[in-house]
């Protein structure tokens, strides 16, 4: 066998690994129960997700006497941590608010097929934003670029302000 096909199975085992790496930590988020929140979906509460993988606060920690590659390394994986927590978090605040709006949508007496493509479309953004987040957090693992939430963000704060409007006022439910 020729090295070059040995490469290339070796890099294929490595993308089907990372592959279904990918795909189990998405099931974590999927599979989290949405529980109802008693004071309702907040994106405050998501604020600190954008400032948990700070790289500035690496930079601040590493400058600190004493502190070994190790105590740095530490402090990046519970950050990591965190940021997962607060990422099912918010999986199971979209899921909550998206069966929401399913309801509504089947409650409805103006039956639009637009609003369930819309349902679907914004669905799909936001399993692939959370998916190139994990994609994001595991190359940071290994010392590669950073973590933008924000398109993760958008797709719930979108969503809520879709239901709010939509339980507000009748007709149908505005989702971009």
């Amino acid at each position: 066998m020729s090295i070059p096909i040995i490469l290339l199975m070796l890099a294929v085992a490595a993308a089907a690994g990372s592959a279904a790496v990918l795909v189990s930590r998405l099931m974590r988020y999927k599979t989290n129960s949405a529980v109802e929140s008693e004071d309702g979906f907040s994106l405050a509460h998501y604020a600190h997700m954008a400032r948990l993988l700070n790289p500035a606060d690496v930079a601040f920690l590493a400058a600190q006497p004493g502190m070994t590659p190790q105590d740095i390394a530490q402090f990046q994986r519970e950050r990591r941590s965190i940021f997962r927590m607060y990422l099912r978090e918010l999986a199971a605040d979209f899921s909550r608010l998206h069966h929401q709006a399913r309801e509504f949508a089947a409650l409805s007496p103006d039956k639009s097929p637009d609003l369930v493509h819309n349902l679907i479309q914004l669905q799909f953004r936001f399993w692939l934003a959370v998916a190139s987040v994990e994609v994001q957090l595991a190359l940071v693992g290994i010392g590669f670029g950073r973590v933008d939430a924000r398109r993760l963000l958008d797709a719930v704060e979108s969503l809520n302000a879709a239901l709010t409007a939509a339980t507000a006022t009748p007709g149908p439910m505005p989702v971009s």
